[in-house]
């Protein structure tokens, strides 16, 4: 049997919170949660590198 996780979502916090909105809207059942990035907004300005190391950061956040 596997163990039921929920889906992690995470974004600079600009808009976030609507695409999240979207994703309850399409699966109704699934467990979510959100982290909003808000200390690094937004990530439209930082590099690819930036964006690579935050979203390794917050993966495994999520994941812990």
């Amino acid at each position: 049997m596997h163990e039921q996780l929920p889906v992690g979502v995470f974004d600079s916090g600009l808009g976030g919170l609507s695409v999240l909105a979207e994703i309850r809207q399409l699966l109704p059942n699934e467990s979510l949660v959100y982290v909003a990035d808000s200390a690094h907004v937004p990530y439209g300005e930082k590099t690819a590198e930036q964006i690579i190391e935050r979203s390794i950061l917050l993966s495994g956040f999520l994941l812990d």
